[in-house]
């Protein structure tokens, strides 16, 4: 009798092997030539004003604790970050993924690099900036000995008031969710994780830090960009969202303590023409509107293409 060849697994049939969150993570990945459906993706709009005077905040349906203030930091506030993102955050005493490779440098807009393209090909190479408690990837650990403070912005119209008021938004985070405890909430540490329109940030738990109570806040900038929030174990179906830049998420209870990861950066600008553009003016994101072709009434020109997710896992 003849042998015959066994036939490949379909995408289809591969996914329905893989676990809940690793087939969503293959399903939001970039594919070249193929198209991605985001019908099921949850999204939220809110136009940018002047200031977060009129918040607007949802709950995410069946993730209990977790929470999206859309829009909430205005265009002057979030081009105020994005400058902070590439001209402090990476100099000492704060740690980048660039410290193995160039040593610790001053700032990654001005990096005492004459050549344009080398500079640009170093804030393409930028990952992630550890703020506060530096993190140490590797043993996953706070070491005790590499505190600092978390730095402070101030408010581009006085120059006075800090920018990010954790408080101020721990507070609404209460408002809204009578399980959360109120206490005052200081923020120690700080991820800055840097995205290009490839990169991604698998599926993990923050399990690291000793307060497993205090909420995780991660503010979205630049780039929009899915978000899956998943359960306690990746055989659980995660949850997609859309974030875009200015919106602020609040993982508090039990989403605190579950899978989260971000699978998909949906626009991309030129590197050299985001940077010039960066105090100038916002950036329509035009690309999300072939994304979300039914929707184009949501898509604000305050969208930015420049992608960065800042992360506050140590609060």
């Amino acid at each position: 009798m003849g042998r015959h060849k066994k036939r490949d697994p379909s995408p289809l049939q591969q996914l329905e092997q893989l676990q809940p969150f690793k087939a969503a993570e293959k399903r939001f990945k970039r594919y070249q030539g193929l198209r991605t459906d985001f019908s099921d993706v949850l999204r939220f709009r809110r136009e940018l004003t002047q200031g977060p005077q009129d918040v607007e905040a949802h709950a995410v349906p069946g993730r209990e604790g977790l929470f999206v203030f859309p829009g909430l930091l205005s265009a002057s506030e979030q081009i105020s970050l994005l400058e902070r993102c590439l001209k402090v955050y990476p100099r000492p005493p704060h740690k980048s993924n660039l410290l193995p490779l160039h040593g610790r440098v001053s700032s990654a807009d001005g990096l005492k690099i004459d050549d344009p393209w080398a500079q640009e090909q170093l804030v393409a190479q930028l990952s992630w900036v550890t703020l506060g408690y530096q993190y140490d990837w590797t043993a996953r650990r706070y070491p005790e000995e590499e505190k600092f403070p978390v730095p402070q912005v101030r408010s581009p119209s006085t120059r006075t008031e800090p920018l990010i008021r954790m408080q101020e938004i721990c507070a609404l985070v209460d408002e809204v969710s009578s399980r959360m405890k109120r206490k005052q909430i200081v923020p120690e540490a700080v991820i800055v994780n840097y995205y290009s329109h490839s990169r991604t940030l698998g599926g993990h738990l923050d399990d690291v830090e000793p307060d497993q109570e205090s909420p995780i806040i991660s503010i979205s900038l630049g780039c929009s960009a899915v978000f899956l929030a998943g359960g306690r174990t990746k055989d659980e179906e995660p949850i997609p969202l859309l974030l875009r830049s200015g919106d602020v998420m609040v993982m508090s209870g039990e989403s605190r303590r579950c899978y989260h990861g971000v699978p998909r950066i949906l626009s991309w600008g030129e590197l050299n023409h985001a940077l010039n553009a960066l105090l100038m003016s916002v950036l329509v994101a035009e690309e999300e509107k072939a994304y979300f072709p039914e929707a184009q009434q949501l898509v604000s020109p305050a969208d930015l293409k420049y992608p960065f997710l800042w992360g506050s896992p140590g609060l």
